[in-house]
């Protein structure tokens, strides 16, 4: 992670890991995908990274969701300030930042907060309402680390027993300025504001 250069979803990450052991070879899993050779060609793409990645792991407690996903700041799909981008899923939200599921797309309007589904055959266009006042938390959340980090956030949440899990928040792609395109979004941890913030709430 850095200010030019994502790496979404070039490094490993492990699921549901219980025993101190498998937590260990987890954590070594990791480490030793700093120097996949992925990495590497993909660093390559945007100039001279010959100094060997320094790796470090976060440990967190492993949620079962009911749903989860992926909400924007900013449009990604436009770029444009006015609208929030919500994604999200039934289940873990793996699927979704691994790109192995299609997400539920709503627009939100960043000033009356509404919701405009972007799916023409979105049978559960109401979907997020099932969820009430949570889903209103989630997008006042967003918008006050858009604030406390100064710029446009993308952020992956979820909801398990009706409760709000903010998971991760970083920079949006859209507004790094660099080279990169990404297929698909994955948010990871944004350095020391992030740690700030969340150890505050």
């Amino acid at each position: 992670e850095s200010v030019l250069v994502s790496a979404a979803g070039q490094f490993k990450r492990c699921l549901h890991r219980r025993s101190v052991k498998e937590i260990w070879e987890a954590v070594e899993l990791c480490v030793k995908s700093a120097r996949a050779s992925n990495v590497k060609t993909y660093l390559n793409r945007f100039g001279d990274f010959n100094t060997p990645l320094q790796m470090a792991v976060i440990i967190q407690k492993m949620l079962q969701p009911e749903i989860a996903g992926v909400i924007f700041t900013i449009n990604p799909l436009t770029n444009n300030s006015g609208s929030l981008l919500l994604e999200l899923i039934e289940g873990n939200g793996e699927k979704l930042v691994s790109g192995n599921a299609e997400p539920i797309r709503f627009k939100v309007d960043r000033s009356t907060k509404q919701f405009s589904p972007l799916a023409a055959n979105l049978s559960n266009g109401a979907f997020p309402a099932k969820y009430g006042t949570l889903i209103d938390q989630l997008i006042a959340r967003a918008l006050e680390i858009e604030n406390h980090f100064g710029e446009a956030q993308d952020i992956e949440w979820a909801i398990s027993r009706n409760k709000l899990w903010i998971l991760q928040s970083r920079r949006s792609e859209e507004r790094r300025g660099g080279k990169e395109c990404r297929s698909r979004w994955s948010p990871y941890h944004y350095k020391k504001k992030e740690r700030d913030y969340f150890m505050l709430r």
